[in-house]
């Protein structure tokens, strides 16, 4: 079986700080979340899943619409960490994995996602079997990372303090150089998504 590759997109967030799920919030001439995924859908990635609450029926709809595969957890994981194992297991259920499948991660509210960065990463794990791979810009490492399947036991292993980059192999991951701009940013509160929408 050729490798395949699962894109994990949590969109379990609480949106506090933004007041409003910021997910549905306009971007360009669609949303937030629509923006993330179009990205996701203009690389190679095999599969997009992500990963909402039961109650986020518009969010829900919206995945659909676009050609993503929605795993609905009952409630919102406690952290990132949750979101992720939660994608990762849904994937075991309905979709049949092989030897040398990998995942990647990246955050549901970063609509500059660059499919460019999502590709590079694909190609350098092709390079690189078996190794986290991790985009850097300017000395700076961003998202989406890329891991191999076999790491899920040790991602289940972790901490409860412990996130991602605390998994052993991340020591020695590969980090490919992006363009500039490659890597993308989240956005958090209002301040900060009307600041980046006047850039368009």
């Amino acid at each position: 079986m050729t490798r395949q590759s699962f894109a994990i997109v949590p969109a379990c967030g609480a949106s506090r700080r933004m007041g409003t799920n910021k997910l549905l919030l306009p971007w360009q001439d669609t949303t937030i979340l629509e923006t993330v995924l179009k990205a996701w859908h203009a690389s190679s990635v095999d599969y997009v899943v992500l990963v909402t609450p039961a109650d986020r029926q518009e969010v829900i709809e919206l995945a659909e619409s676009s050609g993503a595969r929605v795993a609905v957890v009952t409630e919102a994981p406690p952290d990132m960490k949750g979101t992720v194992l939660a994608g990762l297991r849904w994937i075991e259920q309905n979709l049949e994995l092989g030897p040398g499948d990998v995942w990647l991660v990246a955050p549901a509210d970063m609509p500059d996602l660059d499919p460019r960065t999502i590709d590079t990463v694909l190609a350098a794990s092709e390079a690189n079997p078996g190794k986290v791979v991790v985009p850097i810009s300017g000395g700076q490492h961003g998202h989406p990372a890329l891991f191999p399947w076999s790491l899920i036991p040790a991602v289940e292993n972790l901490g409860p303090e412990q996130g991602l980059r605390d998994l052993p192999d991340w020591s020695e991951s590969v980090s490919v150089e992006v363009n500039e701009g490659g890597l993308g940013s989240d956005i958090d509160d209002p301040e900060e998504y009307l600041k980046r929408r006047q850039g368009f």
